[in-house]
């Protein structure tokens, strides 16, 4: 805290670092927590993952955080630069082309399919609940 002399009064300057959005606690008047309010819209867990063998898979869990159904769910890998089309495949299990009720979670299974350093994004999006994206790595040999 850093004190600033002004008129012969004291003035408070409060600097806030927010180190990740997991390690935040909200503080109301009295210091005491304040309940964070629950996630909406679409979630992905986990929210990325290194691969390092070919043909290793991974299993990502979507969930609908909201109060409502999502509409109809597509799933799509997203490339990023040195990464080609097929390096990384998503198996939409139980997400692609279907809906989720309220609190209701589907799958999809993600594979590198080569070897060397890839990258890429999976994401899962429906038009009103917005997109759950995971980081895709691989530094296969």
């Amino acid at each position: 805290m850093h004190k600033f002399l002004t008129s012969g009064r004291l003035r408070y300057a409060l600097l806030l670092f927010v180190v990740g959005a997991g390690s935040l606690a909200l503080m109301g008047a009295s210091c005491a927590p304040v309940k964070q309010p629950a996630p909406t819209g679409l979630s992905i867990a986990p929210n990325g993952h290194a691969f390092s063998t070919t043909g290793e898979t991974q299993e990502f869990v979507v969930k609908n955080n909201g109060q409502s159904t999502t509409g109809t769910l597509t799933t799509s890998i997203v490339n990023e630069p040195g990464t080609s089309t097929g390096d990384f495949t998503a198996t939409p299990d139980t997400c692609d082309g279907n809906t989720l009720l309220a609190g209701g979670e589907c799958t999809v299974t993600v594979t590198l399919n080569v070897t060397g350093s890839k990258a890429a994004t999976l994401k899962v999006a429906d038009a009103s609940d917005g997109a759950a994206v995971a980081i895709l790595g691989g530094a296969a040999t």
